[in-house]
């Protein structure tokens, strides 16, 4: 059983040899505290540091520590996940993933000191393709001027385990004046880990505020105790041996009794009740006060997979505040308070009609990989053996409408279609992130239900992806655990039947041993004291820091889709300014669907409010409703457009955060691609004023705004944009932010573009790698305030073949006379494919901040993989002939596009590579 569970861990230590700060500050600190045993009595001697800082200090005779001195991290390591690179070490190959594209290189060196080999460059991901000896290895990091040193250690000519592990740090990366400012002032309000360590005891941790003069009691546990007791609760132990223990003391009704999303408590083993339902698709959703996050579909509009990690990070504080709160309130958890997430939803936004792709991260299956994989990375984090959170990729494997059928539809993809589309995203949340859980859908897949397929939960989820985690099924869906299902929720398992059905009772141990696996890694059989994220403040929840990130995710996600003549940025000393619409002041439409409750939420009209001058009158005028007109309501709208000189305008949908009148959402997809018809003659009604109309949209898909991009004087794409969205809204209109988001999906000119919404077959059009139309707004596509160049176009080796890496190299400049950010995006184009392949494929992307008149190198690695197809005979093969590689700042040839373009060809013969 052991061997079958155990998480293989290699021997890799990251440890921070020294770092670069630009623009923050290091507050001194003094923390004071004592130093306990359970029964209160003093220990002397113990160790008391800050997690992952060197500054430390030793107990007195009674106990009592002064901990002060200057932090050598500027930010504490709970607020460092934006991790600014990614290790991934795997059989033959060690690769670093440069999220921030810094200046890198990777070095291996001996345990003598000898240096193996090494790799530099700039590139958004280095590779080191190597065979080891068996022995011990010391890899060293250079990234900009951190550097970082991981033992590792090696068997067989690989290293014990793949793994990937993440590099704090992401401070020291170029940083606007913005950015400056804001690092610099959230460090004193910051929290950090306190640790108390002493030979013979557990560890303790205790959540402590920077400057603060505060009494801290640090618990330290007697490790002779834990022995004495079952191994299960021994944290000493391997969590393999502990599971294994607890299952051999529990009866086949209990161990069923746990197979349920609700699982009761077994009080006579200390296990407490746990709900396994919670959710945090864009902040912790469904359980009252929460930091409301962009939706999904937003956050993915960022393109800035850094922020996404920051963002996760701090859902997860949440999160294990929240839950540690519910615990000491009630002593188990309630559904929505719990540390395992139903989060985050990496289906395919296919068909913009599907009223849940705002769950999303949009069309393309690598965008969102590499916005989930950060997502997940940094939501369930690790610290000293414990599991932040548990995250769940969900609905596996090919779901995306349409709702109405969503319990019996049947999906037939094509063997291309499913490896190339609907799994990667899978695939990579499983191979890069290590996520936890796997959420089978409602749908069928060639007639079998999802989660009863053992062809789908086994053959392909844990044999071909190599998946070890627990699979969950949808809430209510037809499921078998015979098949690989092993949690199910809101139905409950008929025990007699199951118990019955199975060969023996090994499925179900090893169906048990898999959840509870999970909640010995979040520290639930261990003593909160020795868990660290159990010592996260309650006060964390909706902090200011929080609500800050909020608002800087906001503007990052915020799309410029139209500025003629330059309309936009305003003026904020305008003499009158009139904001209409249904959503210009309706908190709600801003949360999206399975959000949290914020304590505030800043609306367009209270962000202008706030952002223009003392002399300027700002109008306000409903207009319509949703969907509905109201008693003068175009009147008065009219009115007050002809007595501005700017009319702000904001329209779009509303998904289920508004109640009954939603109309994108779960169960509820839209037939047409239009705003609902009032709002469009409202807009018109607006235009015909003659006062120039800035349309904000507010919506959680593509809309067919056609008429808008003829007539409005500016378009601004803001999704729903959480409890921000109305301060990023301002900024974003008068200037004082440059937007740079991009979008993640297509919007169409008219749904007529559309193949029929059953249609699973990609190649009928479906998405930007497979459409062959003029769309109204093309994937990848968004403007600037301010202007971009590239030049310098380099792909090396100039002459490769199949098995060969490439590194393409760019420069880019910013043309204009003001900083902002531009998404440089790399596309291929297999122009001599032998099966069906997409007509282009975004292969990479890097989100670069650059002052007026900066240039920037930017690189990237392609991999074989990354030029590979699925062949007549269901392979993964790297075929030779010739491709095409673009660079821009959008879709090579799409409109306003700015970039470089050149074609490779490959030499050798077909390579075969796994799946």
């Amino acid at each position: 059983m052991q061997h079958m569970l155990r998480r293989i861990r290699p021997f890799a230590m990251c440890c921070l040899v020294g770092t670069a700060f630009q623009g923050g500050v290091r507050a001194d600190i003094r923390i004071s505290g004592t130093v306990r045993d359970s029964a209160g009595s003093g220990i002397a001697g113990a160790t008391v540091s800050l997690r992952g800082d060197t500054l430390s200090t030793v107990s007195g005779a009674n106990g009592a520590f002064v901990l002060q001195g200057t932090p050598s991290a500027v930010t504490p390591p709970e607020r460092q996940h934006a991790a600014a690179a990614v290790v991934h070490i795997l059989p033959g190959r060690i690769g670093l993933r440069n999220l921030q594209c810094e200046p890198a290189a990777l070095s291996l060196f001996d345990t003598r000191g000898r240096r193996v080999t090494r790799t530099a460059g700039r590139a958004a991901e280095l590779v080191l393709e190597t065979r080891l000896s068996s022995g011990a290895y010391v890899l060293v990091v250079a990234l900009g001027s951190a550097r970082h040193a991981l033992r590792m250690l090696a068997l067989d000519n690989s290293p014990t385990s793949p793994r990937e592990i993440a590099l704090d740090g992401a401070d020291h990366s170029v940083l606007s004046k913005q950015k400056s400012a804001a690092a610099g002032a959230r460090t004193p309000a910051a929290y950090r880990t306190l640790r108390a360590t002493k030979k013979g005891y557990a560890p303790a941790y205790a959540a402590a505020r920077q400057d603060t003069t505060e009494k801290i009691r640090l618990m330290l546990l007697d490790s002779a105790g834990f022995a004495r007791g079952p191994a299960y609760l021994n944290p000493a132990l391997a969590i393999a041996e502990r599971v294994d223990d607890l299952l051999s003391r529990m009866t086949i009704e209990e161990k069923l009794s746990q197979l349920t999303h609700d699982a009761p408590a077994i009080e006579r083993l200390g296990i407490f009740e746990y709900d396994w339902w919670s959710e945090c698709l864009h902040g912790v959703g469904l359980a009252y006060r929460a930091t409301v996050f962009p939706q999904a579909i937003g956050m993915a509009a960022t393109w800035d997979t850094a922020l996404i990690a920051r963002v996760a990070s701090a859902i997860s504080d949440e999160a294990r505040a929240k839950h540690h709160h519910e615990l000491a309130e009630y002593g188990k958890t309630r559904i929505m308070r719990g540390l395992t997430f139903f989060t985050p939803n990496v289906n395919i936004f296919r068909d913009p009609r599907w009223g849940r792709g705002q769950e999303t991260y949009g069309e393309d299956p690598y965008l969102t990989s590499q916005i989930a994989v950060a997502f997940i990375r940094a939501l369930q984090d690790t610290a000293d053996g414990h599991l932040k959170v548990g995250a769940t990729a969900k609905h596996f494997a090919v779901h995306s409408g349409p709702e109405s059928q969503r319990y019996e539809f049947n999906a037939t993809p094509s063997t291309s279609d499913l490896w190339q589309t609907y799994l990667p995203a899978f695939a990579a949340c499983i191979r890069e992130a290590d996520v936890r859980s796997v959420m089978c859908a409602y749908s069928q897949m060639y007639g079998t239900y999802a989660c009863q397929s053992q062809w789908l939960l086994n053959d392909i989820l844990r044999d071909t992806l190599g998946f070890e985690g627990y699979v969950v099924s949808d809430c209510g869906a037809a499921n078998s655990l015979q098949a690989g299902c092993d949690l199910i929720c809101y139905l409950g398992w008929d025990g007699q039947q199951l118990y019955t059905a199975a060969d023996s009772d090994s499925l179900i141990d090893l169906t048990v041993a898999r959840v509870m696996t999970t909640r010995f890694e979040l520290g639930m059989f261990d003593p909160p004291q020795t868990v660290p994220y159990a010592s996260i403040p309650y006060d964390v929840v909706d902090c200011e820091k929080h609500r800050a990130l909020a608002r800087e995710t906001a503007r990052k996600s915020i799309v410029l889709l139209k500025n003629e003549n330059a309309a936009l940025p305003l003026d904020r000393n305008i003499a009158a300014i009139a904001v209409i619409g249904p959503h210009a002041d309706w908190k709600e439409a801003y949360w999206g669907n399975y959000h949290g409750t914020p304590s505030y939420t800043v609306t367009p009209l209270e962000g202008i409010r706030a952002k223009v001058s003392s002399g300027t009158a700002v109008h306000y005028a409903q207009g319509c409703d949703l969907t509905d007109s109201i008693p003068g309501g175009f009147a008065e709208a009219e009115s007050l457009a002809m007595q501005s000189d700017a009319v702000v305008a904001v329209l779009g949908l509303a998904s289920e955060s508004v109640g009954a009148s939603a109309i994108e959402g779960e169960t509820i997809d839209r037939s047409d691609l239009k705003m609902p018809s009032v709002q469009e003659h409202l807009l018109t009604t607006l235009h015909a004023t003659g006062t120039p109309v800035v349309l904000v949209l507010v919506n959680g898909s593509a809309l067919a705004v056609g008429w808008a991009e003829s007539n409005a004087a500016a378009i601004v794409e803001t999704w729903y944009g959480g409890q921000e969205a109305g301060s990023a809204v301002a900024d974003v209109i008068f200037g004082e932010y440059n937007p740079g988001g991009r979008l993640p999906v297509t919007f169409y000119a008219s749904v007529d573009q559309l193949p029929a919404f059953e249609d699973y077959d990609m190649t009928a059009g479906r998405t930007y790698r497979y459409f062959d139309q003029e769309p109204l707004y093309p994937f990848g596509y968004g403007l600037s305030y301010t202007t971009f160049a590239y030049s310098g176009f380099e792909v090396a080796p100039a002459s490769p073949a199949t098995g060969d890496t490439l590194a393409v190299t760019v420069t880019v400049r910013n043309t204009g006379a003001v900083e902002g950010d531009e998404v440089v995006q790399l596309y291929v184009v297999d122009s001599a494919a032998s099966a069906p392949v997409p007509l282009r494929e975004l292969k990479g992307f890097c989100r670069v901040y650059l002052d007026a008149g900066e240039s920037r190198e930017v690189s990237f690695v392609l991999t074989p993989r990354d030029l590979s197809l699925i062949d007549a005979f269901g392979r993964r093969v790297v075929e030779p002939g010739t491709f095409g590689v673009s660079i821009g700042g959008g879709q090579p040839g799409a409109r306003a596009w700015a970039g470089v373009s050149s074609s490779v060809v490959l030499g050798g013969s077909v390579r075969a590579l796994g799946l």
